[in-house]
């Protein structure tokens, strides 16, 4: 018997491919894709490809913190290409970076993909990938090379198709001189009135406060011009910059809401039966309940951080930071007193002792000199405080000392 969770997952995974962003790898690329919900392992099934070139130094240093992988990558080098030159090495660099990603949709890959998802320099390549004109052109190029012959044999014509079906782009970077690189190399046209452009749905996530927004419209331009069925959507982040972030199901959830409603449209999908027309609004339903699920549970994770913090300061109101090393001595001379210290001093003069003090600190290392007099006095007030009472009471418990 089927059970309920198997009837309204789609029969095959919708396969995506993502391509990171400049001086990124898979687990940020990872990340981002969870932020867009693409995170149900019943439904998606996600391809990280690296780039070709490596490096050990991230766009941004808050990757470090977020990945556990320290190589990042690109696929192709800053600076971009400059029209001031003939641009010959960052030609190159495009070239090899196309190559690169052709060889693996089509050579590497058997299952096709029904959708790419980029970010900034990722979606520039994704979208470069998807113009028809460019892409058969690469290709061609291609079958020339002696590395690419042999494991093309019978696939002279599969560039004709596009590699996905639809194509998802986020905070795209673009730059008109890669372009027209590309197009005088090629002998391709590459602009949005191209008679055989880019005749694939899109979806194109902008950033309000990217300050490469532009990039993403212009991206978005050279998209859908060809097919009157085409769905191209533009959906604008309020409030967000060149990122995808944690907060946006939650501060922006009609966001998910559309790119998930848009997506089994965009890759056709719902037209094979009457059964797959119903997982379009179980995606979204099945997101939207992902949505106010981690809602829930970041509340909740506030709530508990919160309640640890409160019993911690009412547990031990004055340890601040600034209090912490006398509260941390005053305790070692409370339980341990002097002797360990003049036993070790003892000791090490007839070199017969090598215990360590069981003290936390032996010497304060901020420039600020500090003293154990003070601790010292508090301990020995405590040892009075407490000791003292409990040894009253335990002379007096035995008749004063008397045995009868």
């Amino acid at each position: 018997m089927t059970s309920q969770e198997d009837s309204i997952a789609p029969r095959r995974r919708y396969r995506l491919l993502c391509l990171h962003g400049w001086r990124s790898n898979a687990e940020i690329t990872e990340l981002q894709a969870l932020n867009l919900q693409f995170n149900d392992k019943k439904i998606w099934d996600l391809d990280h490809l690296h780039g070709p070139v490596a490096s050990n130094h991230p766009a941004s240093p808050i990757m470090k913190l977020l990945s556990r992988d320290e190589t990042f990558y690109a696929w192709f080098d800053k600076p971009p290409p400059s029209m001031e030159n003939d641009g010959s090495s960052n030609l190159k660099q495009l070239i090899r970076a196309l190559h690169f990603l052709l060889d693996h949709v089509y050579l590497k890959n058997d299952e096709g993909y029904d959708a790419v998802f980029g970010f900034s320099q990722g979606a520039l390549m994704a979208s470069l990938a998807s113009h028809h004109g460019l892409r058969r052109a690469v290709w061609r190029e291609m079958l020339t090379m002696p590395e690419y012959q042999q494991k093309a044999k019978g696939k002279q014509h599969c560039a004709d198709a596009p590699p996905w079906k639809a194509v998802i782009c986020a905070c795209a970077a673009n730059r008109p001189q890669i372009w027209d690189l590309l197009a005088k190399h090629y002998q391709v046209d590459v602009t949005a009135t191209a008679t055989i452009g880019i005749d694939l749905p899109s979806c194109h996530l902008v950033g309000e406060r990217d300050p490469k927004a532009a990039n993403s419209y212009a991206i978005a331009e050279k998209y859908g011009n060809n097919n009157d069925n085409n769905q191209k959507l533009v959906l604008d982040m309020k409030g967000v910059g060149h990122e995808i972030p944690m907060t946006l199901s939650r501060q922006q959830p009609h966001i998910i809401q559309q790119l998930h409603e848009w997506f089994p449209k965009a890759v056709r999908r719902e037209q094979s039966n009457n059964n797959v027309t119903i997982q379009i609004n179980t995606i979204r339903i099945e997101s939207l309940t992902t949505i106010n699920r981690n809602s829930f549970w970041r509340r909740a994770a506030l709530v508990f951080l919160f309640c640890v913090s409160l019993s911690y300061l009412l547990a031990c109101p004055y340890a601040k930071v600034e209090e912490s090393f006398n509260l941390q001595a005053t305790h070692d001379l409370f339980y341990h007193g002097l002797s360990p210290a003049f036993s070790k001093l003892i000791m090490d003069e007839t070199n017969d002792n090598d215990t360590p003090l069981p003290y936390d600190h032996l010497q304060y290392p901020g420039v600020v000199p500090r003293t154990f007099v003070g601790p010292l006095v508090l301990a020995t007030l405590c040892q009075c405080l407490v000791r003292l009472p409990l040894q009253i009471l335990s002379f007096l418990a035995t008749g004063g000392g008397n045995n009868t």
